[in-house]
């Protein structure tokens, strides 16, 4: 899925988004989806892929029509964020649902 090419983290933010637009109403759809990104972000970063060496997702939104906004947070792998040397694509992106607008970075060490 993830190659070496530039634009990962943009294609995996803009895909994010759109199955986050359209899971957002059901509760256990969203919920399969969480689960999803969570064994993506394990399997990326394995032998198969030795120029992906750390990925990180946030997002950010109101889940299942809650009150206050929660934040998601999947990280598997280095990143140096301190260091100005090392090659890190970032994206975010903003997707309006009927909750409210959810925010998803990406940040994708190669």
């Amino acid at each position: 899925m993830l190659s070496t090419s530039k634009g990962n983290s943009v294609l995996l933010s803009k895909y994010i988004a759109k199955f986050l637009k359209i899971f957002h109403k059901n509760r256990q759809k969203s919920n399969k989806f969480k689960f999803f990104l969570s064994q993506l972000v394990q399997t990326v970063i394995n032998p198969k892929f030795p120029n992906i060496k750390g990925l990180k997702i946030k997002i950010n939104g109101r889940f299942h029509r809650v009150d206050k906004a929660n934040s998601l947070l999947f990280e598997r792998g280095s990143l140096p964020l301190q260091t100005f040397t090392s090659d890190i694509e970032y994206s975010i992106t903003h997707v309006a649902t009927t909750f409210g607008i959810f925010g998803i970075h990406v940040w994708v060490f190669n």
